[in-house]
């Protein structure tokens, strides 16, 4: 019912499936709360309830703690509930589950090579101007 866009039909699946699944024996219905719990988050944030969302998938999370889907949606969803109070345009659009880009971290080794060229630079470049000069008779 989602992908078809009828949120609130979808929010009213979800829980009225949570609500049969609360009668079964937990083991075996763990996947179904599990999948059920995950697509409630993900209608909760279409429907702009980032927080309903977050508490969804927190829920998913203790549930199944490798769950990557749920992880993606929990940052997701935080990033979105801090977005949600400024300016429209910074707002949170399309679904939680797309991924965001991720900050690139340098190594340590990466920032000393780096700077190892740039101080062989600055300092090997004049005295190598200084000598071609010298050679050619310029200096």
């Amino acid at each position: 019912m989602r992908r078809v866009g009828d949120l609130p039909g979808a929010r009213r699946a979800a829980d009225l499936g949570l609500e049969l699944v609360q009668e079964l024996p937990y083991k075996d219905s763990k996947g179904l709360r599990l999948k059920l719990r995950f697509h409630r988050a993900l209608v909760r944030g279409e429907r702009r309830d980032f927080q309903g969302a977050a508490e969804d998938v927190r829920h998913v999370l203790g549930l199944d703690p490798g769950h990557e889907g749920a992880r993606c949606v929990l940052r997701n969803a935080e990033v979105a509930r801090k977005r949600e109070g400024g300016p429209k345009q910074q707002r949170w659009r399309g679904p939680l589950t797309a991924a965001l880009p991720s900050k690139t971290r340098r190594g340590w080794r990466q920032l000393v090579v780096e700077r190892w060229v740039l101080a062989t630079a600055v300092l090997v470049g004049p005295v190598l101007a200084y000598l071609v000069a010298k050679v050619l008779g310029i200096a």
